[in-house]
């Protein structure tokens, strides 16, 4: 395939996006074959080395800002007809409170996946600054002469060994919520990417 049919392809392929991203993207590729080519390849090498239209295309397509692939999601294909508008305001009762519960039990699941992180890391806290409390008052009144504070210094040790084990179990636990974040992300804006490059 040459550049002229690959960049062809290409603009049939994102035309579910906004005019000036579908404009940019194709600039961009065109610019890169040219530096392909450039560099010793032959225009059909430097096109092949891209992929094939379809692909570059899902490649755009996953981005593209959430928002971007929900509103070409949207928008009618052949644009807006008088029937369209009036179905969508019309089921606009019913589309809308859905689509904003979704949403709502959605957000609120992160926020308490993250509350109880929180919570854990407070325990952690609470464990190890209550634990180094207790053991240096065990020390110092075992140093004065109390010889039964040595159970408070012991209390200490193990509420600071408890926290230290808490802190093992729960130090990835962000990291494991960032990258779900993330992958839960990106499999959405697939199903809009696989959705649009389908049709």
């Amino acid at each position: 395939m040459n550049k002229t049919n690959f960049l062809f392809e290409l603009t049939e392929e994102l035309s579910w996006l906004p005019q000036s991203e579908v404009d940019s993207s194709v600039s961009y590729y065109g610019e890169l074959i040219d530096d392909k080519i450039e560099d010793g390849m032959s225009e059909e090498e430097a096109v092949a080395s891209l992929g094939t239209p379809k692909e570059v295309a899902a490649e755009i397509g996953m981005d593209q800002p959430m928002m971007t692939l929900i509103k070409s999601y949207a928008r009618p294909k052949g644009g807006k007809t008088g029937l369209t508008v009036t179905l969508a305001a019309l089921s606009s009762p019913i589309w809308v409170p859905v689509g904003l519960c979704l949403v709502a039990i959605a957000v609120s699941l992160y926020i308490a996946a993250w509350a109880v992180v929180i919570s854990l890391f407070a325990a952690v806290a609470a464990l190890l600054i209550g634990g180094l409390c207790f053991a240096g008052l065990g020390i110092y009144r075992a140093v004065s002469g109390d010889i039964s504070q040595l159970l408070v210094l012991g209390a200490g040790l193990v509420a600071i060994g408890a926290g230290i084990a808490l802190l093992l179990l729960v130090k990835d636990i962000p990291k494991w919520l960032v990258r779900g974040t993330a992958a839960a992300i990106k499999k959405i804006k697939a199903i809009f990417v696989k959705k649009e490059i389908r049709e």
